[in-house]
C-alpha cells in the first residue's frame, strides 16, 4: 500500500540529503531565540514541496518554516526539512530530514533520511519499519537497570514543561542506566526503532516533530503513547515510544504532570 508515496518520498529525500547536506549551511540565521534556520532548511523545504505539488497537486502540504499553520486535507504531507538545525549548524551528523504523509490525519507513511549517519528509514502502517531497506523491529525484552532511552531537549519556551522533563528525568534517573540527549528527534525516534536504544520520549506537539518519528516506532513494535499513557493523538504534547519493558516505569515519571502545552 502507498508504494508510489513511499518509492517517490525515500527517493526525494534522498535527493535533497545528497544536493544541500553534505556541507555545513553557509548562511545561518535565528528564527527566535534559541532556535536557528539555515540556507540548507530552506532549500531542503523548497525542493521537497516543489516535487510534491508536482507529482501529486491535489495533496496538501503541512511545512515547518512555509507553512506551519495550514490545516490538513485528506491527504497531507507533513515535513521537517532540516529537523536537528542546531546539531547540523556546529557539525554534527545528528540530523536528518524527515516526512509523513497522511490520510485522513492518520499518518499511513513516514520516511527519515540521516545523511551524516547513512540511515534511511521508512514505515509504512501495518507494513512494518526499515533501515536501509531491512526491517527492523525493536523487540521488547530489556531489563530497566541496563537500558537506554533518549529525551529531547529542556524547553525554552515553556517553564511548566521543562519542569516536567526535570522531575520525570530525575525521577528516572535511579531506573533506568543511561539517560541521553541527541537534540534531534529524528535521531531519537530513528535510533529507538532500529534498536540502539531502548526508547525514546519527546517533548514536542509540532506534527512534523512527531509524525514521522511516531509511525516508525509503532511499525517497529515500541508501545507509542502520549505522555498520560494513552493513544497518541496528532495534537497531543509530548511522545513516549520504548519498548513494552519500559513502559511503565517511563509512564509514571511523565504522566502525573502531563498535559502540558508548547
Amino acid at each position: 500500500m502507498y508504494v508510489a508515496e513511499k518509492d517517490f518520498i525515500m527517493k526525494e529525500l534522498h535527493k535533497a540529503a545528497v544536493l544541500y547536506c553534505e556541507k555545513r549551511p553557509s548562511e545561518v540565521t535565528e528564527k527566535s531565540a534559541r532556535d536557528l534556520v539555515t540556507d540548507v532548511d530552506v532549500n531542503v523545504e523548497n525542493t521537497l514541496i516543489r516535487a510534491i505539488r508536482f507529482n501529486f497537486p491535489d495533496d496538501t502540504v503541512i511545512s515547518e518554516e512555509r507553512f506551519p499553520r495550514v490545516k490538513p486535507g485528506a491527504r497531507t504531507w507533513v515535513i521537517d526539512p532540516i529537523d536537528g538545525t542546531g546539531n547540523m549548524a556546529h557539525g554534527s551528523p545528528l540530523f536528518g530530514i524527515q516526512c509523513a504523509f497522511c490520510v485522513d490525519g492518520d499518518p499511513v507513511l513516514s520516511a527519515i533520511n540521516l545523511p551524516g549517519l547513512g540511515m534511511k528509514l521508512y514505515a509504512v502502517k501495518g507494513e512494518g519499519a526499515y533501515l536501509n531497506n531491512k526491517r527492523i523491529a525493536a523487540g521488547d525484552e530489556v531489563n530497566p537497570a541496563n537500558s537506554t532511552i533518549s529525551i529531547s531537549d529542556f524547553s525554552h519556551k515553556s517553564v511548566k514543561n521543562a519542569k516536567l522533563q526535570f522531575h520525570a528525568m530525575k525521577k528516572l534517573h535511579p531506573q533506568i542506566a543511561k539517560i541521553r540527549m541527541f537534540g534531534a528527534g529524528c535521531v531519537d525516534f530513528a535510533f529507538a526503532a532500529a534498536g540502539y536504544t531502548d526508547g525514546a520520549v519527546m517533548m514536542a506537539k509540532k506534527p512534523w516533530d512527531l509524525l514521522p518519528g511516531v509511525l516508525l516506532c509503532r511499525e517497529a513494535g515500541l508501545k507509542v503513547s502520549n505522555l498520560a499513557g494513552e493513544e497518541y493523538k496528532p495534537g497531543d504534547y509530548g511522545v513516549i515510544a520504548v519498548k513494552e519493558a519500559l513502559f511503565d516505569t517511563v509512564k509514571a515519571a511523565f504522566a502525573p504532570r502531563s498535559g502540558s502545552e508548547d
